[in-house]
């Protein structure tokens, strides 16, 4: 998604302090190893187990991780446990040491302030990365959004710029174009682009709602709901009846409704007239 250039702006800071700590977080270790080679060299260390006390004595190709390998002990003969436990690890890890439960960890080679840098790293991380993505969302012209339009879509009769309305539908065309639909206050529609809205308000208000100066009166009982629907039976439809589903977006008393339900299944749902043509209600 294209962003605004203020957006944009916010999303590439945010970029820059998580690559910032990420290039800490190598640092922290590549100043470990150097510390950790410098103490198994002042150690005289065993290069040939590199502090392992074993090695690899066969292995096949056939399994990429070593997990067929066999081992013996360390064939040096000044390698002993006194002198291991004096060098400690080498610090570089193997795929034999991961399956052996012999690894260095750079935690090992840090001072304290370090070490609490390190933990924090993870941390921090987690935060950005949350931030980075509560930007991103809320910069998205999903569904119940204000917008406003700032630049003029290819697009034949596309929406004027400086035209503002609620967005009422958001998804991508047969071309792969993030398009919007946006409604005015007075009902009206436009058809635009992604990248040519900005969010103006996570939510639009009441002025923005649809209207109809004809609303057709359902009293029914709700057998089931739904986040984005309910299912309602009518008076007039048989025991063995499915019922029929109605979108919350396109019940117009939505709140009346709601309050209601908590009393009863007994309801009055107000819809607008093209819908109730289109369940049947209404016959020509």
């Amino acid at each position: 998604m294209k962003k605004c250039s203020e957006v944009q702006k916010q999303l590439n800071a945010i970029r820059d302090e998580i690559r910032a700590v990420h290039d800490r977080q190598d640092q922290l270790h590549e100043i470990a190893k150097a510390r950790g080679i410098e103490r198994f060299e002042a150690a005289s260390g065993c290069a040939t187990c590199r502090g392992r006390g074993w090695v690899v004595t066969w292995d096949t190709m056939d399994y990429l991780d070593g997990s067929a390998a066999a081992y013996g002990d360390c064939t040096n003969k000044s390698c002993t446990p006194e002198t291991r436990k004096a060098s400690g690890f080498y610090p570089e890890n193997t795929r034999y040491d991961y399956n052996r439960y012999a690894t260095w960890a750079h935690m090992h080679d840090l001072t304290e302030l370090e070490k609490d840098e390190s933990f924090m790293i993870q941390p921090q991380i987690v935060r950005l990365n949350k931030k980075f993505n509560d930007i991103e969302i809320s910069a998205r012209p999903t569904k119940g959004k204000l917008v406003e339009v700032v630049a003029k879509s290819r697009a034949r009769n596309s929406a004027a710029i400086g035209e503002k309305g609620k967005v009422f539908w958001y998804g991508v065309n047969d071309w792969g174009t993030v398009k919007v639909g946006l409604m005015d206050t007075d009902g009206n529609k436009h058809w635009t682009t992604e990248v040519c809205v900005k969010v103006v308000s996570q939510k639009a208000g009441k002025a923005y709602d649809q209207k109809y100066e004809d609303q057709y009166p359902l009293l029914c009982k709700v057998e089931k709901k739904t986040n984005r629907a309910i299912c309602v039976i009518t008076p007039g439809q048989g025991a063995f009846s499915v019922g029929e589903w109605i979108p919350w977006s396109q019940v117009l008393n939505l709140e009346e409704v709601k309050e209601q339900l908590k009393v009863g299944n007994a309801v009055t749902v107000m819809l607008p007239p093209w819908l109730a043509k289109k369940k049947g209600y209404i016959r020509d």
